[in-house]
Formats: C-alpha cells, structure tokens, sequence
C-alpha cells in the first residue's frame, strides 16, 4: 500500500509540474539579470527504507521529515552549481509494561549539487538535479521506565551519498520562485544502504 502511495505521489507530481511549465516557460524569453548566486531552502515528506521494518518493533511513527538548503553560483544562464545540505527525520516510540522506549533517526547528506533548468533561465520552469557528497546518520534511544531512564546517543560513521531528483520552478510572492521537487537519494553508511524518497515544497531567492 505504502509503495503504491509512493508511485501515485511520483506521478501527481510530474503531472503537475508538466501542467505548470507552460506558465512558467512563458517567461523565459525575458532576458532576466543573472543573479551573482541563489539560495534555496525547501521542506517536506521522506519516505525512508530500513534494512529491518521498524514499524513492526514500535507502535507510534513520527517522521518522515524532510529539509534542505542549498547555495548556488551560476555557471550559464540556466545551470547552477553548489553546496547543499539535505536531511530527514524520523521518531519511533513503543510502550509496554515497564515504560516508554522511543528511537529516533536523523539522515543528513552534506554535497556538491547542480540543478540545470531546462528553460533558458535559472528559477524558471522544469530542472534536473544531482548531488553527490558524505552521508552519515544521528540516532538516539531513550527509555523512561520503572527501573531508570535512559538516553543514549550515537552517531556513525561518514559514508557517501548520492541524490537524483527534478522538478518545476515558478514564480510566486516576493523576488525568488518557488520550487516543487522530488528527490531519490542513495546513501551508503557503515555499510548499511538507506534509500530515500523526498517530496518537497520550497524557495530558491
């Protein structure tokens, strides 16, 4: 049910992006100034894959969280190059007898970043983005029960990881545009694969 969710939410997307570019390629023949760099944040849902069903061990699910932020230095008109920071959340908790036990994950990705517009200008209509960059996780286990309680927080290793993603860019209120976009990322820590499926709303000024 959840894969079939995630296919409906891939094409929803694209539809909508693909219904939008006309409006936003319509401006695209205006010879906008190039801006000496661009920032963008975005927010939104992560789906994220474990080696083992969590879901299974713990009742409650708080999570999927999705942010970003990006700093961007034109190269052309219309392709950008730069450093981005990506993460995504995820709280779990379960409660029997003796107490609370409660799991949470925080996936960040620290990379380099391109983002081409398939328009002849950046923040306007469809673009493609990849990323490439070190990877790691935060994790922390709390445990509130009868006997004591208990904090423990651990952080793993540097490994790599690598984002392939797109979506439509859009003129909204104030000076930037807003993005919508959908992410796949593959990251490889301690030698555990974590993939991530990422739908966001966001900024690019």
């Amino acid at each position: 049910m959840v894969k079939k969710s995630i296919n409906l939410g891939f094409l929803l997307m694209f539809l909508l992006c693909f219904a939008l570019s006309s409006f936003a390629f319509a401006k695209t023949e205006s010879s906008a100034e190039l801006k000496p760099f661009y920032i963008s944040v975005g927010f939104g849902y992560s789906k994220i894959n474990y080696a083992e069903n969590l879901a299974d061990l713990y009742e409650n699910h708080i999570g999927g969280i999705g942010y970003n932020v990006g700093f961007y230095i034109p190269v052309k008109p219309n392709i950008a190059i730069g450093i981005t920071g990506n993460g995504a959340f995820d709280s779990y908790s379960g409660t029997d007898f003796w107490g609370t036990t409660t799991l949470t994950y925080n996936h960040v990705l620290f990379a380099l970043s391109s983002m081409s517009f398939l328009s002849k200008e950046i923040g306007s209509g469809p673009f493609i983005k990849a990323d490439i960059g070190i990877a790691r996780v935060e994790a922390s286990l709390s445990s509130d029960s009868i006997f004591e309680n208990a904090n423990l927080k651990a952080n793993s290793g540097w490994g790599v990881g690598l984002l392939l993603g797109g979506g439509l860019a859009f003129p909204f209120v104030g000076p930037g545009k807003a993005l919508l976009n959908v992410d796949f990322s593959l990251r490889k820590v301690d030698g555990e694969n974590y993939k991530i499926i990422a739908f966001s709303i966001g900024y690019l000024y």
